[in-house]
């Protein structure tokens, strides 16, 4: 997934829009302070959060190929960063999404 999007609706929700491939299973939606890699440790700790350690979004909507949102609501204010994965039958995951960056308030 490469066109994640976020937009701040106030109140503490943030609208994610995106497209949803074809052989998806499951999806797992993250945040954090930081663009998410998959491993932050060594030379990215300063700039990038960790995928692993980033928050779980709860809720995510059942895949559904082409366009999907949801709202994630009670986001702490201040600068967040959105990802998601997708995990096809077989439980195999996709690469990290772009990141949809948005300030909460």
């Amino acid at each position: 997934m490469a066109d994640l999007k976020a937009e701040a609706l106030g109140g503490g929700k943030v609208k994610l829009t995106w497209t949803t491939p074809a052989d998806a299973a499951r999806l797992h939606i993250k945040w954090a302070d930081k663009p998410m890699v998959e491993r932050a440790w060594p030379d990215k700790v300063e700039s990038h959060a960790n995928w692993w350690a980033a928050t779980h979004v709860t809720g995510e909507p059942e895949p559904k190929p082409g366009g999907q949102s949801m709202v994630v609501e009670a986001v702490p204010v201040g600068t967040r960063c959105f990802a998601i994965r997708s995990f096809d039958g077989n439980n195999n995951r996709s690469d990290i999404s772009n990141i949809g960056k948005v300030e909460v308030k």
